[in-house]
């Protein structure tokens, strides 16, 4: 372990920890999580529980008369790299990881609570029982990198929360979105959204799988509810799935 604390607010100019051949995770045992860096990504692993969200840290500078003064103390939110499409890697050994939209009124991407810059890929991995819980409006999303979100448990994403790679401005975007609840459902919400400019989309539930409010992409979709079903979490007769080809795959039924 490196750090251990209630909060870690960390901000680099490159990089957080080590990705690629020589990957090397900054390892913590912390409650809040806020982080920033450019090209060389971010890396971390925690040992238990986990929520992204905003953090402050305020230390007194002690000057050469012995007066002390507050230093830093400016709030910190999302976990995001900002320049030179670097990754993020968000891992728990054993617990959940939450996700919040941030408030900081600087340090903040407004609307989000994992973001990568251009090709960053992302990876959310809730080890040993642990689910992925996305709160209202806190979206993960990259420019145009691949994106994995991976959760010994359930995932859930809150009113709002929406997962996407590419948009309008990047139509020809190929990055993908796979999606796996390994021992519960996957939970989107009416209004939550999976988007991936032309890229595949894939979503996998041990359990059932409960389909929110759009899934699209040029590319092709496939749904798997492992044990259970493919149902609509909303009444209405609003389109579910946008996509060249649809792959549903349930133990138990597709719809009701």
């Amino acid at each position: 372990n490196d750090i251990t604390a209630s909060g870690l607010k960390l901000n680099a100019a490159i990089g957080v920890g080590v990705l690629g051949a020589s990957v090397n995770a900054i390892e913590t045992t912390v409650i809040t999580l806020s982080a920033r860096a450019t090209s060389a990504g971010i890396n971390v692993l925690e040992a238990t529980d986990l929520i992204v969200g905003d953090v402050t840290v305020t230390v007194q500078d002690v000057a050469a008369n012995a007066n002390s003064t507050n230093l830093d103390g400016v709030a910190q939110s999302d976990v995001n790299t900002s320049a030179g499409n670097g990754a993020i890697v968000l891992r728990t050994t054993a617990g959940s990881i939450t996700l919040s939209d941030g408030t900081s009124a600087t340090n903040n991407v407004a609307g989000s609570a994992i973001s990568a810059f251009g090709s960053g890929n992302i990876l959310l991995n809730a080890g040993t029982a642990g689910s992925i819980v996305s709160n209202a409006g806190a979206d993960i999303s990259s420019s145009s990198g691949d994106l994995s979100i991976v959760a010994a448990n359930a995932i859930t994403l809150s009113s709002g929360a929406d997962i996407r790679t590419g948009d309008a401005t990047t139509p020809a975007t190929v990055g993908t979105l796979d999606l796996r609840a390994l021992g519960g459902n996957v939970d989107l919400s009416s209004s939550s959204n999976l988007t991936a400019a032309s890229g595949d989309i894939r979503v996998w539930g041990k359990v059932d799988v409960n389909l929110g409010q759009l899934i699209s992409t040029t590319g092709n979709v496939a749904v798997y509810a492992d044990t259970g079903s493919i149902l609509d979490n909303d009444s209405t007769d609003a389109n579910d799935i946008t996509a060249s080809g649809l792959k549903l795959n349930a133990a138990i039924g597709v719809g009701v």
